[in-house]
């Protein structure tokens, strides 16, 4: 996002079970869907990993000093029905 430093964003990751073993999963940035993924994740524990990417794929080195990562408003619900 080219304006994550002044502008908060709405990220959404919505989990449908697709049959048994897989679950499809749709992305979504400010309420418009970015991509969906499907995968075998059915009974398997759900990690939320909050990660600031700092260098790397982002093509330069990190920062030199102290960084700030702020994050607000975390929801995790449970629902059978589909928004």
């Amino acid at each position: 996002m080219p304006d994550a430093a002044t502008v908060w964003h709405h990220y959404k990751a919505l989990l449908i079970r697709v049959n048994h073993t897989d679950i499809d999963i749709h992305y979504f940035i400010d309420d418009q869907l970015t991509g969906v993924h499907r995968a075998n994740f059915m009974n398997q524990p759900l990690w939320i990993i909050i990660n600031l990417q700092m260098e790397g794929s982002s093509g330069a080195p990190g920062p030199a000093g102290a960084t700030e990562y702020y994050v607000k408003n975390i929801v995790v619900r449970r629902s059978r029905e589909v928004e």
